[in-house]
This record gives C-alpha cells, sequence and structure tokens, in this order.
C-alpha cells in the first residue's frame, strides 16, 4: 500500500471487525479501487503511526466502519484516526467528497459514538459487511468526481441507505455550526478574559485528536510520570487565584528536579482548570501522564492551609492526601515539603538541587512572574511588551527574584523590534547583545542550579555567535531542569543549526511532550518538521498551533507551507492570504511569492515579493526571490554579516537554497560564518532522509 497511491479509499474500523471489512475491501479492488487497509499491519510503532497519518492526510476517500464493536470500545486507535479525517474537512472545499460513514449492523445512527462531522453527513448501510455492485460504483463514481458534491461530504449509495436528515437539513448545518461556535468563543472569551490571566485558554480550541497527536494515551505512559493540576483556590476573595495558580506551577518545577520523573508544564495542565476538569483519566490520556498532583489552597491572614493529593491516572485511586499549615511567606519551602512526600511515594528521591531550600518570594511577586510568561509564550508585540512590564513590577518588588531577571532577558533577546530577524525577532547591535549576555550571566552566577537560567544564556550566546558556549549551556540547561520544555525547544535550535536533525528533532519531540498545549513550542516544531522534508507531519503541528493560538501568522504560513509541498497549492495559497495581514515576523512573507506562483497567482505573487522588498531587508528579500527560482539576485543580497543575524537552519536545510549549495558564493558565506562543518552534516542527513514526495496535487 505505497503511501503515494492515487484516489485512495482508506477503512478505518475496530480489529473486531477486520473480517468483515476485508469483505468491504476485497469487492472495492475488484472495482480497481486503491484501498488501504492495514489487516496485518496492526503493529503500532512511530513509523507505523506516521504512515497511517499520511495516509489520511492523503486518501481521496475516507471510510470509518461504524459497529457495534466500536460502540463498545471507548479508546482504540481508530478513533484517532476518525478524528483526524473530521478535522481534514475543515480545510477542503464545499464540493469536496471525503466522508462515507459505513454501518455493518443494526447500529442507531443518534446513538453512534462518532465525530460531529460525521454525523453531519449521509450515512451507508451495508448489513453484514456485504457490499453489492452498487456500492462498489458509487465510490468509483465519487472517486471520478462526477457527480455535485457537498462539502467533505460523500452521498450514500441510492437504494441501499439510510438518510441521517434531510438535504435541506445538511445545508444547514455549516452556517449553525459557524454561529454556535462563534458564539461560544465569545461567551468563552467573556468568561475566561484570557488578557487578563496566564491560564492558556485558547488551548480550549484544540481537539481531541490534536491531543493525541502530542501525548501518549494513560495505558503507554510510563509510571513515574505526572501532571500538577491547578490547586482550587478556597479563599474568599474569588480573584485571589493567583495563590493558587502559583503554588501549582511552583510545584510543577520543584518536582520537575525529582531524578528520573517525567513532569508536565503546568502551563498545559491549566487546560484542566475549572469547568474544564475531567475525570482522572480522561486528563491522564491527554496529558500522557500516570499519576496526577490535585489539590486545593486557603489563605488566611500570613497563614495558609494546602491540601494535596496524588491520584493514579488509570483506576481514579487516591494514593496519598496530606494537609499542610504554614506561614505565606515561606510557601516555597511548604512546596518543596509537599515535592518530597510526592516523590517518596512515587519510590524516587529528590536530588540535590530539589532538596535545597528555595528563597522565599512574595506570592503575588511570584504570580507577577507567571503571568509574564505567559504573555511571552504568545509572541506577539504586545505580549513582549505586556511580558516585559509584568517582569519589571516583579523585580520592583523583589530585585533578586533571579527567574523574573532570566525571563526579563529572553524577551529582550527575542523581541520582534523590526520584524527583520527570523531567529532572534529583532536587531540589536552589540552593545544591547552584551548587555543581555552580561544580564543572564549574573543571573546564573546568582542562582547556578536554575536550569532555567542557563536554557537562555545558551539562547543569548547562540545570537552573539558563539555556537559551541551556547551548546554546552542549553545542555546544562536540560541536565538541571528536564522537565523544562523551553530548554530542551532552545537545545533542539541549537543541534539543528549545529546540522544534527536527528538530536534536534528528538529535543523538539520532548518538548512538546512535556508542553503539550503550547501554540509556540507546536509551531517550532512543526517548523523544524518543514526543514526536514516531512510537510504533512509538519502540517499537524502547525494546525495545533492554530488550535491554541488561532491568529497565529507563524503557524498559517508553516501550514501555507507545507500544503504547497504536499501539492495542495489553492488550500496554501488560501492559508497564506489570511497570514499576511496578521504579518510580524520575517518568515510569514517570504514564502508567499514561492506559494502564490505555484498556485498559478503570479499578480499575487508579484505583490507578495513587491512587499518582502519594501521592508528593507536583504535576507527576506533573497529568501523570497528563491522561492521563485531567481538565483542570481538572491545571491547578490548575502552576505557573512546578513547571515549571521539571522536562523542558521534555514540555510542548512530548506529546499528553496538547494539551487544555490553549490556555487562558490554560497560556499565562501558559508565558510567566513565557519558553518562548513555544520553545514555538511545537515546534507548528509537529507541524503540520507529524503523529503516527503507531494501526495496530491489540486
Amino acid at each position: 500500500m505505497p503511501a503515494s497511491a492515487p484516489a485512495a479509499v482508506f477503512l478505518s474500523y475496530a480489529s473486531q471487525d477486520a473480517e468483515a471489512v476485508a469483505r468491504i475491501a476485497e469487492a472495492l479492488r475488484a472495482a480497481g479501487v486503491e484501498v488501504w487497509f492495514d489487516k496485518d499491519e496492526l503493529v503500532g510503532g512511530d513509523a507505523w503511526d506516521a504512515k497511517i497519518r499520511g495516509q489520511i492526510a492523503s486518501c481521496a476517500l475516507f471510510v470509518p466502519v461504524i459497529s457495534a464493536a466500536t460502540q463498545a470500545r471507548r479508546e482504540g486507535y481508530f478513533r484517532i484516526e476518525w478524528r483526524l479525517a473530521a478535522q481534514r474537512t475543515h480545510a477542503m472545499s464545499d464540493d469536496t467528497p471525503f466522508l462515507l460513514p459505513v454501518v455493518i449492523d443494526e447500529t442507531r445512527d443518534a446513538d453512534a459514538k462518532v465525530p460531529a462531522e460525521f454525523k453531519a453527513v449521509q450515512w451507508t448501510r451495508l448489513p453484514g459487511a456485504e457490499p453489492g455492485a452498487a456500492f462498489s460504483a458509487r465510490v468509483v463514481t465519487l472517486l471520478g468526481g462526477q457527480e455535485a458534491r457537498g462539502g467533505g461530504r460523500a452521498a450514500p449509495v441510492p437504494g441501499n441507505e439510510t438518510l441521517r436528515r434531510s438535504a435541506s437539513t445538511i445545508r444547514r448545518v455549516p452556517w449553525f455550526v459557524m454561529v454556535t461556535t462563534a458564539l461560544a468563543m465569545l461567551i468563552a472569551l467573556a468568561i475566561w478574559q484570557p488578557w487578563k490571566t496566564p491560564v492558556p485558554r485558547a488551548a480550549l480550541a484544540a481537539t481531541e485528536s490534536d491531543r493525541a497527536l502530542l501525548v501518549a494515551p494513560a495505558s503507554t505512559a510510563r509510571s513515574q510520570s505526572i501532571a500538577v493540576l491547578a490547586f482550587a483556590n478556597l479563599s474568599d476573595d474569588k480573584n485571589a487565584s493567583y495563590f493558587s495558580d502559583g503554588i501549582s506551577e511552583a510545584l510543577s518545577d520543584v518536582l520537575g528536579k525529582v531524578p528520573g520523573l517525567k513532569v508536565i508544564s503546568a502551563a498545559s495542565a491549566r487546560h484542566f482548570k475549572g469547568d474544564r476538569e475531567g475525570t482522572p483519566g480522561e486528563m491522564g490520556r491527554q496529558l500522557g501522564v500516570a499519576h496526577l498532583v490535585s489539590g486545593s489552597v486557603q489563605p488566611e491572614g500570613t497563614k495558609v492551609r494546602v491540601i494535596a493529593r496524588l491520584i493514579r491516572v488509570d483506576t481514579g485511586e487516591v494514593l496519598w492526601t496530606q494537609k499542610f499549615d504554614g506561614e505565606l511567606k515561606n510557601v516555597l519551602v511548604l512546596q518543596e515539603e509537599i515535592a518530597g512526600l510526592i516523590a517518596r511515594n512515587l519510590q524516587l528521591k529528590l536530588g540535590v538541587a530539589a532538596a535545597a531550600s528555595s528563597r522565599p518570594v512574595d506570592p503575588e511577586v511570584y504570580q507577577l512572574y507567571l503571568r509574564g510568561r505567559q504573555a511571552f509564550s504568545l509572541r506577539t508585540p504586545e505580549g513582549f511588551r505586556q511580558a516585559e512590564q509584568l517582569y519589571n513590577e516583579a523585580l520592583k518588588a523583589a530585585p533578586d527574584f533571579v527567574r523574573a531577571r532570566a525571563a526579563r532577558a529572553d524577551v529582550r533577546m527575542i523581541r520582534d523590534d523590526n520584524a527583520e530577524i527570523i531567529g532572534s525577532y529583532g536587531k540589536r547591535n552589540s552593545t544591547e547583545l552584551a548587555a543581555l549576555v552580561a544580564e543572564i550571566e549574573h543571573a546564573v552566577a546568582s542562582e547556578p542550579n536554575l536550569g532555567e537560567a542557563h536554557a537562555s544564556l545558551g539562547y543569548v550566546r547562540r545570537l552573539a555567535w558563539r555556537p559551541e558556549e551556547a551548546m554546552r549551556a542549553s545542555q546544562l540547561a536540560v541536565s538541571l531542569s528536564p522537565n523544562y520544555s523551553t530548554g530542551h525547544h532552545w537545545l533542539g535550535l541549537a543541534l539543528i543549526h549545529d546540522g544534527r536533525m536527528d538530536e534536534g528533532l528528538a529535543a523538539f519531540q520532548r518538548a512538546v511532550e512535556l508542553d503539550p498545549f503550547s501554540s509556540r513550542v507546536a509551531v517550532n516544531y512543526a517548523m523544524t518538521l518543514q526543514l526536514a522534508g516531512r510537510p504533512s507531519q509538519a502540517l499537524i503541528f502547525a494546525e495545533r498551533a492554530l488550535a491554541l493560538q488561532p491568529e497565529s501568522a507563524q503557524a498559517m504560513a508553516w501550514k501555507a507551507r507545507a500544503l504547497s509541498d504536499l501539492g495542495r497549492s489553492p488550500e496554501a495559497a488560501a492559508v497564506m492570504r489570511r497570514a499576511l495581514p496578521l504579518a510580524v515576523e520575517g518568515q510569514t512573507s517570504y514564502y508567499a511569492p514561492g506559494i502564490f506562483a505555484t498556485a498559478g497567482l503570479n499578480e499575487e505573487s508579484d505583490r507578495a515579493l513587491a512587499a518582502v522588498k519594501a521592508r528593507g531587508s536583504d535576507y527576506n528579500t533573497a529568501i523570497a526571490l528563491l522561492t521563485l527560482g531567481k538565483t542570481e539576485e538572491a545571491l547578490a543580497l548575502l552576505n557573512a554579516e546578513k547571515m549571521r543575524s539571522n536562523w542558521i537552519a534555514t540555510w542548512l536545510y530548506e529546499s528553496v537554497l538547494d539551487p544555490v549549495r553549490t556555487d562558490p558564493r554560497f560556499i565562501a558565506l558559508l565558510a567566513r560564518l565557519d558553518l562548513t562543518a555544520a553545514h555538511a552534516r545537515a546534507q548528509a542527513w537529507r541524503a540520507a532522509h529524503p523529503p516527503e514526495k507531494p501526495l496530491t496535487k489540486k
């Protein structure tokens, strides 16, 4: 079953129905239809998983086989397949048939446990999975595109179908769904006010299938894994959630230092705060952990009472619970006491860094720090402004708060001042950069066991073009704080900039596992997968990032790039068109000319190129020209200093540069930047890992 077979039908089913579904496959193959049907290949593993996802992303028709077996199974890989297929319909035009649900027994439509998208189409009934000639003929007709169609829908077999609803009702579904969704989003924004809270509310838009792409189910989560849920605020002041949020986040940090323990980011765990909280099994599956910590916080004057409990995900059993009373000013010491007891219940030992007492921090100051981190994670001009303001407030109240000092330096490193530089988001002179290096080095000296500070040091040293020192600092960061997602994220950047793509992908994957509801981590993983020549996977994570942060121009840009490489040019152009008005980062726009040209939109391509040139960045203009095959013009704009300021992974892996890689001028540029060895490693990796070929041409 080659993954690139044209006009294929994907059969998705519960394993109990394999024999019945085989009869459907045989009938379709007898009619000359290419069928993807993994009867003998339900073996699991990353390679198998990637193949299945690629097939769903490229098949012409998706046939979910619904039965009593699927009804009885609340979990199963087929449910991931169904969610992926349902999600794909959202990007389809209204005249594209795709979903063809088939029921093989007496399962009632109204009771079926299926995605909502399946219920918006007409169903086909094949009692006993005995397909007649009419069914095969209908599939052939749909694959040939000979009939009027409804968006993402396939009509039933004439004379052998059960209509879920009348055609007029089906036509009403799209606007009803859109209006309902829009109202729900507005109500959610009014209630949650994400601009005032550190909780990543945009993550609530993510679907169950999105989360399944990122985390392991509870049944496969390793036993030494945990997530700290947001603690309940029992204060009379319901606005005082800063304290309960702060203690759960700080507890995550402390547990993150326990050797061998996987701890999910507190930001991702806060997804389940309040009315989003589900059963332990549901939350554990979506976070990919075997244990949960939950609890409550009740401040009273200068005192605080904390109740914590440790829950086993697969059974819902409370393994341990305890009450703690202490002084507010010693809250971090109290947190370490709780963490130590939890660790002992997991039969682990605390490491040296975790056993040491922390410096007491005022809870309100700590909350400023948490809010700053959330604003920073948005990577928008307003987010950067808010983050720096919050960190300044925290440092004014607590000048020795090292985490806030390192975090403020992160903002200054990454803030987009001129919308020109890709890796650093801003152009700064050597004096500014030296000041940043000095500030972060001071933070490291003040608290040498703080992994977050070493991660920042690794990032800023890379900007200062000190790659060997940057690598050492990044590696030390993840050693000191193995559960700090950003540390793995930035280590991944350092590794791929050194031509070590396999290690870089592993670091990014670890970052995603630790912070599954982070838009920033998802979009950078999408970017790395795209550069690695894996557009199908890049598309999954770009869409994931957009589910978490719908207005991310960067996520839109990488989604457009992935769609274009998959041969879905009209969709790519539509996505890029939405991204451009939101653009604050160069990479959002420099791929646009090539994407529009590939879609045959030459005038739009010309306008996009003119807009890139108008920004005045030779770097971005050169990339835009290369997307159009204008190598001579592009090479004339490049010099070592301009390349030094930008994201090196582009120069090592980006396929649009392939026509110039053997040009003496490009080779000389690499030599002047001391990138010859890294480039050689990157090209050797690319030769051993050919890029994914376009699966469709539309």
